[in-house]
């Protein structure tokens, strides 16, 4: 995946010069990006089977993190179609975000998704397929307040 002559980076490093096409075949494999399955954790929420992960992140002005899926009465906010995120404190619902399969011609073969975010800190979600490796992120700017949308054409059923 080599080519050319080794280069000095800002750094003083040297390094073999690479081929931009085949390292974008590489780190996607082969034009598809990471299919990895999607594993819950505190910071991740899966859905449709585990066909899609979301993670949260959120800016405040005083620096960045990570969104965590909520718990009430000592259960996981998450189930296959929705999930809740808290950003500072456990009992704080900061958004809701939701997947629906409608995966039927009549509409338009394809999931759905719906975001509603009851803040006006920065937040950026990244949702991937599993399945195919796409990802889509969404995010709303630090100040402004959220509003829930819908996005009903990224992801395919196929």
């Amino acid at each position: 995946m080599t080519t050319g002559k080794p280069i000095t980076d800002v750094n003083s490093i040297t390094r073999n010069r690479i081929d931009a096409v085949a390292a974008h075949l590489a780190l996607t494999g082969s034009g598809g990006g990471d299919t990895s399955p999607c594993v819950a954790s505190a910071t991740t929420a899966c859905f449709q089977s585990g066909r899609f992960e979301a993670k949260v992140t959120w800016t405040t002005a005083s620096g960045p993190g990570s969104a965590n899926v909520m718990f009430f009465g000592g259960q996981r906010a998450s189930t296959e179609e929705t999930a809740f995120f808290q950003f500072f404190s456990p009992t704080n619902f900061e958004m809701g975000l939701k997947i629906l399969n409608a995966c039927i011609p009549v509409f338009n073969n394809k999931y759905w998704i719906f975001i509603s975010g009851l803040t006006d800190q920065g937040w950026l979600v990244r949702i991937r397929d599993t399945s195919t490796g796409q990802v889509q992120t969404y995010n709303n700017t630090l100040g402004t307040l959220s509003t829930t949308f819908r996005d009903q054409s990224s992801f395919s059923c196929n």
